[in-house]
């Protein structure tokens, strides 16, 4: 489970150089289900938060993607949960020291949510508190230490991290 809206990232050095964070929402699932119809997908979801889905992008030349989202502190979530969310239309940010890096719209995506929920239950059964991290709008930055990084979803949440090393 990612922690809730952790207060300091804290990197290792040998990762740093290459980590930036992104700002999709993320699909709680509320009940178990598999191989869900699109038409019924949204009636299996709890709720929403947002999150920061940290990626240390050297390390995904090899194509394998768990290292490179895997470290400890890379997927923050929270800080809490919306249950009513229309997903049409939510305005997406990332924002490091104050600067924006990121914005788009769920309009955006690749997939609607429940096109998304569709895809995935066909691949693995969704589980009460399962997480689906549903993308972000382009744009990156690279994270340094002592720099913060803010992210929010409207009607959703927003949180921010402080980058730490250790």
């Amino acid at each position: 489970m990612a922690v809730s809206h952790y207060p300091d990232w804290q990197f290792r050095t040998a990762v740093l150089d290459s980590a930036d964070g992104q700002t999709p929402i993320q699909v709680l699932g509320a009940n178990p289900v598999r191989r869900i119809e699109h038409a019924d997908a949204l009636d299996h979801v709890f709720g929403y938060t947002v999150a920061n889905d940290v990626t240390a992008r050297d390390y995904m030349a090899d194509g394998h993607w768990t290292r490179p989202k895997g470290y400890d502190t890379f997927c923050p979530v929270g800080p809490w949960i919306e249950t009513q969310l229309d997903t049409d239309e939510v305005i997406l940010r990332g924002i490091l020291d104050g600067v924006e890096v990121q914005r788009g719209t769920t309009a955006g995506m690749v997939m609607d949510v429940a096109s998304l929920i569709t895809y995935a239950t066909d691949i693995f059964a969704l589980e009460p508190g399962d997480l689906i991290l549903t993308g972000s709008p382009p744009g990156r930055a690279t994270l340094a230490p002592g720099q913060t990084v803010h992210v929010s979803a409207d009607c959703v949440g927003e949180m921010s991290n402080p980058v730490q090393l250790y």
